[in-house]
């Protein structure tokens, strides 16, 4: 047996370099196929035959000289245990060598070889299936993560997926909670997301496509189960945790899916169908950290971020247009805002600022960290200021949308009194903002999209929402309405402020001194600082489109520097969300100057500085 065992390590150190491996393919399935679950490898010498799979006669495996890998062997080595678990390892580590672009074409070749011999000869898929249930936590994690991967290098292959395995999952899901394995069916599912959304290849849409045909029915019956159970009925509570903290995650990368890969699958849009079911977590009598997960799970929807780190690829500048999640988007921050309205809020408790990573366990010598938990309230914020700004862009009512910013402003702004120490002060509305999103600029990013987006929807429905300084005001608009209303003001004029500090401009400047050496400004005849039509447009209009001409010029230039240092990882965080939003500023900033070339103020051919 040890000579067995010998021949299995050096084939894993081969492999893990990429080295090309020699000998005949069926040799090397004979030692990966798991032949010996139920036995003793001190009773199986003589019985390693595996149907469909000859013995071979000599492997000879040259030793590998490298350096000590971390694969502990002890001096009896010789449990059924040890010798299942180096097998998977073997299987998962060829897999992978065979998916990866940086493996030798010769060696990825003999790697696929054996993997392809290894399905079709020793049954593995249900061989790994019957390891769920095992007592050894590893031995069925292994187990999940080995089959995950080989269902993906078989989709990878158009090669089709065993029937056995697809009616195991189908059983075990629909027929949930009675069965104890449906949360191994999840992980399996999970990890083989994981690996479609991280491929490169074009074929990604009809691979996921080909994997979600035959659970589309099934996930929509176990989302219905899994959020209708009753705690009080369920003795085992950790299970319902674990159940829903894995679909969460399985959820998320279906909808990272729905966004990335225009995919229309029912199981993909499971959430925007029934979002209520989601929300209501959060009311459960759960941990708190389930309750954060799903809160932060909501926004990172609302965001359409789900899966923004699995997705690899080039920022665009806008998402292509979609109707159709333009209209699940809308159902779910309808759902948001029901929810609030109903005293989400209010019921939502927000603990204390962890003081580890982990835990809020205070260790001997360290003191506690006083404060709220602002992940948890920019978690809350977020997805209503986003849901707001949906709901308006999709609202024609004036009178509709000044009800329910005055609403929904007024109650997050009362959750937020409760846990910001020191208490906001009224007399500074935007106060709240910096408060709560400070520590995280990419929250800080969205935050303020969003809002300067609600902003400019009032002004164009109403402007009489938003100036304040006019005479249509009265004694009888309430606090709250003033405090949600003024607050969108205020928050817009503190940017524009900010953003004419930093360009060096004021009201007075009408000309421009940055001024481009490689062209001309106007044409040689004209002493204007930008070309005008039969003098439409007037000083005050050229200067403002200059103004935001120089504000995006500088956040085009910023764009570059951090693109730059992000090549080189030199960026301290994922600059992801940053480079969107400057691309977006970019695109709507091009896109408001086709009004006034239409309308004749501007020249198509006009040049700023």
């Amino acid at each position: 047996m040890k000579a067995f065992l010998d021949i299995l390590e050096q084939l894993y150190r081969k492999i893990l370099l990429g080295a090309t491996l020699e000998n005949d393919s069926h040799d090397y399935v004979f030692y990966l196929s798991l032949a010996f679950s139920d036995q003793d490898c001190s009773d199986c010498s003589d019985n390693l035959d595996v149907e469909g799979v000859h013995r071979p006669s000599s492997v000879h495996l040259a030793t590998v000289s490298i350096a000590p890998v971390c694969l502990k062997r002890h001096s009896q080595m010789s449990s059924t245990r040890e010798v299942m678990l180096l097998q998977l390892t073997v299987i998962k580590v060829m897999i992978t060598r065979t998916l990866s672009v940086e493996t030798e074409f010769h060696a990825k070749e003999k790697y696929r070889d054996i993997i392809k011999i290894l399905l079709k000869s020793s049954d593995i898929d249900s061989k790994l299936t019957c390891m769920f249930q095992n007592s050894d936590k590893l031995l069925s994690h292994m187990a999940a993560k080995c089959l995950a991967l080989l269902l993906y290098f078989q989709l990878r292959e158009k090669i089709t997926l065993s029937n056995s395995w697809i009616a195991f999952c189908q059983k075990n899901l629909s027929e949930y909670p009675e069965r104890d394995k449906a949360l191994y069916c999840l992980s399996t599912l999970t990890i083989v997301m994981k690996e479609i959304l991280k491929d490169t290849c074009s074929q990604k849409t009809e691979i996921l496509k080909q994997f979600l045909t035959p659970f589309n029915t099934i996930f929509e019956v176990f989302y219905n189960s899994l959020f209708s159970q009753h705690f009080e009925n369920h003795q085992d509570f950790s299970k319902i945790v674990n159940s829903l903290i894995c679909f969460l995650e399985l959820l998320e990368l279906l909808i990272a899916s729905r966004i990335h890969l225009k995919l229309h699958f029912t199981c993909q849009r499971i959430l925007f169908l029934k979002p209520s079911c989601v929300l209501d977590v959060i009311s459960w009598p759960v941990q708190a950290f389930v309750k954060r997960k799903f809160i932060i799970f909501i926004k990172k929807c609302l965001l359409c971020k789900v899966g923004e780190d699995l997705c690899r690829g080039s920022v665009p500048a806008l998402m292509p247009p979609d109707d159709h999640l333009d209209v699940d988007m809308l159902a779910l921050a309808d759902a948001v805002l029901q929810a609030v309205d109903l005293g989400l809020l209010r019921t939502l408790s927000v603990h204390g600022k962890p003081s580890h990573f982990g835990g809020d366990e205070v260790q001997p010598g360290w003191e506690h960290v006083p404060g709220p938990d602002y992940v948890i309230l920019r978690a809350a914020s977020l997805p209503i200021i986003r849901s707001l700004e949906i709901k308006f862009q999709n609202c024609a009512s004036a009178d509709e949308m000044k009800v329910d910013l005055q609403r929904f402003m007024s109650e997050l702004l009362t959750f937020l009194k409760r846990h910001l120490q020191p208490s906001l002060q009224s007399h500074n509305l935007c106060e709240w903002l910096s408060r709560v999103f400070v520590e995280q600029d990419d929250d800080m990013l969205e935050a303020a999209k969003a809002l300067l987006g609600i902003y400019l929807k009032l002004t164009r429905a109403s402007p009489s929402l938003v100036d304040y300084d006019s005479s249509d005001d009265s004694e009888e608009e309430s606090t709250n309405q003033r405090l949600a209303n003024s607050r969108l003001t205020s928050f817009h004029q503190e940017a524009v402020k900010k953003i004419q500090d930093r360009i060096g401009t004021s009201r007075g400047e009408k000309e421009l001194s940055l001024k481009p050496q490689s062209r001309p400004l106007v044409p040689k005849e004209s002493n204007t600082p930008f070309s005008v039509d039969c003098d439409l447009a007037s000083d005050s209009t050229a200067s403002q489109v200059g103004i935001c001409y120089r504000t995006v010029k500088c956040f085009e230039e910023l764009r570059g520097a951090i693109y730059r240092l992000q090549k080189k990882n030199l960026f301290p965080y994922n600059p992801t969300a940053l480079l969107k939003l400057l691309k977006h500023v970019e695109a709507i900033y091009n896109k408001s100057l086709n009004p006034l070339y239409n309308s004749g103020i501007l020249f198509p051919r006009t040049v700023f500085p």
